[in-house]
């Protein structure tokens, strides 16, 4: 069925999934809601929460630093590799 029963599939199952959830009751109270409070942005709690579990903050700093050097890459390298190799080949270096 080629590219087009690919695209069949994919969009009934998103269609099935947003069904789904139109069924799926939550039933939730915020915090500031219930207390009648303007929410607060609470940096130095996330902070404490954060440097509680082993190893987060380096976790958090180089997953950060990796994706943004992985983009940076990314766009650098795109247009100088279309230049050197076709497009197919660009995409298996990329996709191995």
């Amino acid at each position: 069925m080629g590219i087009l029963g690919t695209m069949a599939v994919a969009v009934a199952g998103t269609l099935l999934c947003i069904l789904h959830l139109t069924f799926v009751k939550m039933e939730e109270t915020l915090h500031h809601e219930a207390n009648a409070e303007k929410p607060k942005l609470d940096v130095k709690g996330t902070i404490n929460i954060v440097r509680q579990i082993p190893g987060l903050f380096g976790l958090i700093f180089f997953n950060t630093f990796n994706n943004f050097l992985g983009g940076v890459f990314m766009a650098l390298m795109d247009p100088y590799g279309l230049s050197l190799v076709s497009v197919e080949a660009w995409g298996i270096l990329w996709g191995y």
